[in-house]
């Protein structure tokens, strides 16, 4: 849950870079010299005054004339602090909706008191700001978490269930210090050549209006799980096939619908985790799973046949089937991904998936009221940027589950919808924000209740649509 935000100053909160580029350039004139350009000024601005100067006037901080350029500068920007200062478009709407929440936001810099105080006063935030932290009021400045965490402390907060927001490095390295999550800020002052994705933040936004809807998805207070109690015999004498078994939100899914009756076959590609989970069933004196390694990475069309074929003569029918296994694959830009990369994770999220089905087709055909549930996500429904491979696949996931529903809409028995299964504490989601703090997400099995009402006869008129979780 939310419990407050940080921001940096310049270039995060406030758009500073304007009266910079004007006192610099009158300098520049005073001085001789030709003014430099606005934009190779704003991409120092994070750098502070030195980085500024040393830029402009193309003088070495060590130089003996850098510090009366410095302290020339500094006094004139000390009269004139928020002459076009304004916040970044979007930020008055984000610090209304804190406000209006009662979630306390303040802020961290490097930019000495002297100006950061009067410039939050003439900007008028001071009044709103929690908490104002600047290098002379702690003994290490970013990026050492001691000013986050002070900023926390006067806000009376948690860090855990803190936003640190930022367009620097520093500042996403003192905020995951602090243990918070973490976004970078990229409509900031960054440099052309910089590599925000090195920074490892949780999230990252290119315009300061996208801030509001991911923080308020944070904010909700508990995230309602999908409304369902389940019959303890629910699946009883019903046969679910289930990809990515061994681990995470698949694992979880084979035991509860084990727990609920059902015979459950396992499929993945690790027998050493497929086995625990096999153990787990039995030792819990349900009913007794199939075991079937299965690597959808390299599976041919025969390797499904042959499943299909074994669990024809074992079973005669399939109630269930459940495409979890997954590839998260590169995150990044898309012209960025190797074509290999691109190949490996459309053949286990979208191509496996599709094979599989339709190997089991006569099975599920068999049965009285079979389900079929594909594992979407949220970026499967609204792309956005850096997910790559993953998001189109999962597009392409939902495009199935839309196109195989339609067909069996009054054809069959079958009925197909998909499920984004939300923020869950699994590996996959570890392995795509490895800063985020995992025990702020559900736990596989508490999203169970979703799966087991697809999968059971209390969904039989529900075709073609996407659930949610959470």
């Amino acid at each position: 849950m939310l419990s407050g935000v940080l921001f940096d100053l310049d270039g995060t909160l406030l758009d500073t870079a304007e009266d910079f580029v004007h006192i610099i350039q009158a300098m520049q004139q005073e001085h001789g010299r030709a003014a430099a350009p606005a934009e190779l000024i704003r991409a120092q601005v994070s750098d502070g005054s030195i980085g500024m100067l040393s830029t402009a006037f193309e003088l070495s901080p060590e130089a003996p004339a850098f510090a009366a350029l410095r302290e020339d500068f500094l006094s004139r920007y000390e009269q004139g602090l928020a002459v076009h200062t304004r916040p970044f478009p979007g930020i008055n709407e984000l610090l209304d909706w804190l406000d209006a929440e009662q979630l306390p936001w303040g802020v961290v810099t490097n930019k000495l008191s002297r100006f950061s105080i009067p410039l939050l006063e003439q900007t008028g935030l001071a009044n709103r700001c929690a908490s104002l932290v600047c290098p002379d009021q702690v003994s290490r400045g970013k990026p050492d978490p001691e000013s986050a965490l002070k900023a926390c402390s006067e806000m009376q907060i948690d860090p855990a269930g803190c936003i640190f927001v930022g367009d620097h490095v520093r500042d996403i390295q003192a905020g995951r210090a602090a243990g918070m999550a973490t976004i970078a800020a990229l409509y900031g002052y960054l440099a052309a050549n910089e590599d925000h994705l090195a920074w490892q933040a949780t999230h990252s936004v290119q315009h300061a209006s996208q801030l509001q809807p991911w923080l308020q998805q944070r904010h909700k207070p508990e995230t309602p799980m999908f409304d369902y109690t389940a019959p303890a015999d629910l699946l009883t004498g019903r046969v679910i096939l289930i990809t990515g078994a061994g681990d995470g939100i698949g694992r979880a899914c084979a035991l509860s619908c084990a727990a609920h009756g059902a015979t459950v076959v396992l499929v993945g590609r690790t027998q050493s985790k497929l086995e625990e989970v096999y153990d787990a069933i039995e030792a819990a004196g349900h009913p007794q799973p199939a075991l079937c390694p299965l690597n959808l990475e390299t599976a041919t069309e025969k390797d499904y046949e042959d499943l299909a074929d074994q669990l024809f003569d074992t079973f005669g029918k399939l109630d269930g089937l459940v495409h979890n296994a997954a590839e998260l694959g590169p995150r990044t830009l898309l012209d960025s991904v190797k074509p290999e990369a691109w190949m490996r994770v459309m053949q286990v999220n979208v191509n496996a998936p599709f094979v599989l089905t339709r190997a089991m087709m006569p099975l599920l055909r068999a049965a009285d009221d079979a389900s079929v549930l594909l594992l979407s996500s949220s970026v499967g429904r609204k792309g956005r940027a850096y997910w790559g491979p993953y998001a189109v696949s999962k597009f392409a996931v939902e495009g199935m589950m839309q196109v195989l529903a339609d067909e069996q809409d009054g054809t069959s028995n079958i009925r197909v919808n998909s499920v984004n299964p939300g923020a869950t504490r699994t590996p996959m989601r570890a392995k795509a924000y490895p800063n985020e703090q995992a025990e702020i997400n559900p736990k596989p099995e508490e999203i169970m209740p979703v799966f087991l009402y697809l999968l059971g006869p209390d969904s039989k008129a529900r075709n073609g649509e996407a659930f949610d979780a959470q």
